[in-house]
């Protein structure tokens, strides 16, 4: 029972010091930089979907093809 209460006091403590968070008070020392990262994120996924329509678009592209094999094991 003491660990329930251990960990039962670590929660509230801890949701305690989540309440007094305000975020005009955080400073981030590297924002310029996660900025980038996440635009060019942004930038990668909008080339993987322009690569990924034009691709789409030849005939065939993407359908499921069964082995040869199976037609030998039929005729058996």
């Amino acid at each position: 029972m003491r660990i329930l209460a251990a960990i039962s006091g670590f929660v509230e403590r801890a949701l305690a010091e989540w309440r007094e968070v305000r975020l005009n008070e955080l400073v981030f020392g590297e924002k310029d930089l996660a900025l980038l990262a996440a635009l060019a994120l942004a930038g990668v996924a909008l080339v993987a979907l322009v690569l990924r329509s034009v691709n789409a678009r030849r005939p065939g592209h993407g359908h499921v093809v069964l082995p040869a094999m199976l037609d030998s094991w039929v005729r058996q």
